[in-house]
């Protein structure tokens, strides 16, 4: 299997962490994964049986814009207008009312898209400065980067913030979520770009997340100042949400063939990547070590064998934790209690709209998604 993003039927069943269970919709999707695992010869102690027992409320998923060719990024600007990057390079406003769409200028002179980079993440910060995390080219290749400017009209004015160092001559693995904590400071994820030898060393950017002031310098009390890296040990996070009560980062990570994670973060925490895993190499064998957890390092709150690709990831502000996937089409519920176990993992829906790129929470506690596919769209999910 490539490095590339898994698209692949399903063909497994989700794995699990602790004693959390699976659950899905309806009987009959079970049935359907269920003779699929036997048909294949999986179904195995070791993995998690899907049953229609709790599941979750059905709901609507409804379309909200025109079509965008492979959206990335959503963030809000108002309750009516939200921004939405195009991986190709475009960023387009959108009236969340009747769906049109603004294309908006001034974006990075150093932007280059080509394999998963382009025009990645947009956040935009309560005074509405706009933050874009892309891929830029560097000599040496392409590093991921964080823009910042200021909306007038239809045009971006800002200037380049921050650039992850060393750039890589690889397409992959560009991490480039964003996300606010609760002082201000900006959360960037780096995916390790193929650089194995680099994610263990926290004096650089590869494979970590990042914690920034806004003007992008780095704040005193980062773990390894005057570094950016917030934690390390990472392989390639495409979802980042900051839990509503305790103001921790939770971000999700795929790994490689298996082993996708969803991390709970601690500063100056290292989760491992490249030395443990649970998954496996593409060409077989074990990662690094051979083990799953590392001395002194930090374990996942969850994991899934085989990978799901995990894109996006919100709260709900009501203990549920929201994942989109690209590789099995689906939107996750996890369930924590209160000291952030997870307890429990809701199929929500599956297949509906294909790759699930991106999920927030907009200003009317409805869930926002994005799918990736050259006619993606906004959705949302309605009760």
């Amino acid at each position: 299997m490539s490095v590339r993003e898994r698209n692949q039927s399903p063909n497994n069943s989700l794995h699990r962490h602790g004693r959390a269970r699976v659950r899905v919709i309806a009987p009959d999707q079970a049935r359907l994964w269920r003779s699929a695992l036997l048909a294949l010869g999986v179904l195995a102690s070791g993995l998690v049986m899907l049953t229609s027992a709790g599941s979750v409320r059905a709901q609507t998923l409804t379309p909200v814009s025109q079509a965008i060719a492979h959206p990335w990024g959503l963030a809000f600007l108002n309750s009516r207008q939200a921004l939405v990057t195009e991986r190709g390079g475009k960023l387009w406003r959108v009236n969340l009312q009747d769906g049109a769409l603004t294309q908006i200028s001034g974006l990075p002179d150093d932007l280059e898209a080509g394999g998963q980079g382009g025009l990645l993440d947009v956040l935009v910060a309560p005074d509405q400065s706009v933050f874009l995390c892309y891929t830029a080219a560097a000599k040496g290749g392409r590093q991921t980067a964080i823009f910042k400017g200021r909306l007038e009209s239809a045009r971006l004015d800002g200037t380049t913030i921050h650039r992850v160092t060393p750039a890589a001559n690889t397409s992959y693995h560009f991490g480039c979520r964003l996300g606010l904590g609760p002082q201000g400071q900006l959360f960037a994820t780096s995916g390790e770009r193929g650089q194995r030898d680099l994610v263990q060393n926290p004096s650089n950017g590869i494979g970590a997340v990042l914690r920034l002031n806004q003007d992008g310098s780095v704040p005193r009390d980062n773990p390894f100042y005057p570094s950016a890296v917030y934690s390390y040990g990472h392989r390639n996070p495409q979802g980042l949400a900051v839990h509503p009560i305790t103001g921790q980062v939770w971000i999700t990570e795929h790994g490689p063939k298996g082993g996708d994670e969803l991390n709970a973060l601690v500063s100056g925490g290292n989760y491992g990547w490249p030395l443990v895993s649970y998954g496996d190499e593409y060409r077989g064998g074990k990662v690094g070590t051979g083990r799953t957890d590392l001395d002194g390092g930090e374990g996942p709150r969850w994991y899934w064998t085989p990978s799901i690709a995990p894109s996006g990831l919100a709260f709900d502000g009501q203990g549920g934790l929201y994942v989109g996937a690209l590789k099995y089409q689906l939107l996750l519920k996890m369930s924590l209690d209160a000291n952030g176990k997870v307890t429990q993992q809701d199929v929500v829906f599956q297949g509906d709209i294909g790759r699930v790129r991106d999920v927030r929470l907009g200003p009317d506690g409805r869930l926002y998604l994005l799918n990736d596919a050259r006619n993606g769209r906004v959705w949302r999910l309605d009760p």
